[in-house]
């Protein structure tokens, strides 16, 4: 034990002689953009061990805790480091994904905020056993509250709902995951649970955690206390509290203010529909699976387990993923992109609000927002219902669709409805949309999602000249009829072939008919396609009425070769 002291008391003046040097040089030049305390949390950081000391193994001596790592335990020893816990729990199914590995290598580190934290970050970058480090961003959610209007659900009918669902009503086997603050589900003082009545029947139920079998949730029945399908969380029935740690999902943001932006955010990516009751969600009848990371310390922010609930949702088969939050920084997390592409990995397609400051988004700028600047994550702007930039929302490159934005009316807490803005609420949205095309045609990636949903937009780019990437306004009827072909005679003539000369089809003579027919670009490719021509005048006399024209990719067009064009004759047996 005296040859460890000594130890770690040589690793503690190493430590100390390289922050004293170094410690101006980074607050100052190295970090650029980060701010502690705004962009970043002042007392933790994310470290992600080298493979070769994975996994640690972590105790508490004297007070004091311990890796048997010598390195990081001088850095904790001078900096109190009081808490170093895993950022991810894994079971033997999620290492089927390759990604897997990297997540599980992610620790966050808690110390006194009192401390410097570019000291604390500079000690960490010294440690050779460590792969990174990095800040622990405070992504905030991006609404922006409004006064109640009456303007009841203008999106749907704006984005051509009512069309879109006569292609689909949803599927319920599409799970869309919802990373934010929880939803209405409160606890009474009489320990009854009532869940928002246009949420209930659309929240995915875990049946793995479905103890008596019988598909339904029941407090009696299936809260054992056990983990059933051993994904690492015991009667997750409808998802997880990862602040709480606990299993009953409830909105946590600014609950002493009636709070709800994840209740708004669920209920606009899929409230229950054609049910009688409140209002209408995207996805009509698409599941929600709720991950709660809300922040007890700062109602405004995300918690750092936010990304737990991305690993969570996409173990657990979320289709697609809605993220309403994040923040400007320089430079992307490694660790939350691992979260990302770990998701990815799994097959989920993610979207994220672009963002409310109001800001150009560039790929050469020198800060970005976090998530929706992540490679292959869609990024959602915000319209109004005049198809113009919402005066909030963010723009640039990484907004990759709009949506409406703008008095958005959607569930709130104690089954209550409220109409609010931001791009927290245009990223459900769309995200509720990839969904109710992903019903339809399910083996989709999030490129080809993203690819089908700007082909169909309505293009605002002409009315939104000075915000580049206000461009593709979704178009729910288009996206989900382009799910087949969209055929358009393009042009058709009369030639004759006996008669007067004149052209014009008079009885006793004969005509051939040659036809162009389109297929729409943004539409489905058309394979072995036929034709077949008919019509109501009793006059008319067809020799060859239909054929076959092959394959039409969508924005071609194919011509009837003169000699297959329909040939038709006009009857002398009836009045011209």
């Amino acid at each position: 034990m005296q040859n460890r002291s000594r130890q770690m008391q040589a690793a503690f003046l190493t430590v100390f002689t390289i922050i004293m040097m170094f410690s101006c040089a980074i607050a100052g030049d190295e970090y650029p953009g980060v701010r502690p305390g705004d962009n970043v949390f002042t007392d933790q950081l994310w470290i992600k061990i080298h493979s070769t000391y994975a996994p640690l193994q972590m105790d508490m001596y004297d007070n004091i805790l311990v890796t048997g790592i010598e390195s990081l335990d001088a850095v904790a020893d001078i900096f109190g480091v009081y808490k170093i816990e895993k950022a991810h729990i894994l079971t033997e199914k999620d290492f089927n994904n390759p990604k897997a590995d990297d997540l599980d290598r992610w620790y966050r580190v808690l110390f006194p905020e009192d401390f410097d934290l570019f000291k604390v970050k500079d000690a960490y970058d010294r440690c050779m056993e460590l792969e990174y480090t990095e800040f622990v961003s405070r992504d905030k959610l991006i609404y922006i509250p409004n006064d109640p209007r009456y303007r009841i659900q203008w999106h749907l009918h704006k984005c051509g709902f009512e069309k879109a669902w006569d292609v689909s009503h949803g599927d319920e086997n599409i799970i869309i995951g919802i990373v934010d603050s929880g939803a209405d589900m409160d606890i009474h003082g009489d320990d009854s649970m009532i869940i928002h009545e246009d949420l209930i029947d659309n929240l995915w139920f875990n049946l793995g955690e479905d103890a008596n079998g019988d598909g339904v949730y029941s407090d009696i029945d299936d809260w054992d206390g056990i983990d059933n399908d051993d994904n690492g969380y015991a009667d997750d029935f409808y998802g997880w509290d990862f602040e709480s740690n606990n299993n009953w999902p409830n909105d946590g943001w600014r609950a002493e203010d009636g709070g709800g932006h994840g209740t708004h955010v669920a209920g606009l990516a899929s409230a229950t529909t054609d049910n009688e009751i409140g209002v209408s969600g995207a996805g009509f009848n698409c599941k929600l699976m709720i991950a709660a990371c809300y922040n007890n310390r700062d109602p405004d922010v995300m918690s750092p387990n936010s990304w737990r609930g991305v690993q969570y949702c996409a173990s657990n088969g979320a289709h697609v993923i809605n993220l309403s939050w994040g923040s400007l920084s320089q430079r992307g997390n490694i660790r939350n992109t691992d979260a990302i592409e770990f998701a990815q990995a799994e097959g989920s397609i993610i979207f994220a609000g672009a963002g409310n400051d109001d800001v150009a988004d560039f790929a050469n700028g020198r800060e970005h927002f976090f998530p929706c600047a992540t490679p292959d994550v869609i990024g959602v702007g915000a319209t109004t219902s005049g198809d113009n930039k919402a005066d909030f929302s963010n723009w640039g490159d990484y907004t990759d669709i709009v949506a409406p934005g703008v008095d958005m009316w959607s569930t709130w807490p104690h089954n209550t409805y409220l109409g609010i803005q931001g791009t927290s609420m245009s990223s459900p949205f769309a995200c509720g949309t990839g969904a109710l095309l992903l019903s339809v045609t399910p083996d989709l990636t999030g490129p080809q999602l993203q690819r089908r949903m700007q082909e169909t937009a309505v293009d605002i780019q002409e009315r939104n000249d000075d915000y580049p990437g206000i461009q593709y306004r979704i178009d729910a009827d288009k996206l989900l009829n382009s799910t087949h072909p969209d055929f358009e005679i393009s042009r058709w003539e009369f030639d004759e072939i006996e008669g007067n000369g004149d052209d014009m089809p008079e009885p006793g003579e004969i005509f051939s008919m040659p036809i162009t027919i389109s297929n729409t670009e943004g539409y489905t490719d058309a394979t072995n396609v036929t034709y077949s021509i008919r019509t109501d005048d009793i006059r008319v006399r067809f020799s060859n009425r239909s054929g076959t024209l092959g394959d039409i990719r969508a924005g071609d067009r194919l011509e009837i070769p003169d000699d297959e064009a329909p040939v038709f004759s006009l009857s002398w047996s009836h009045p011209h």
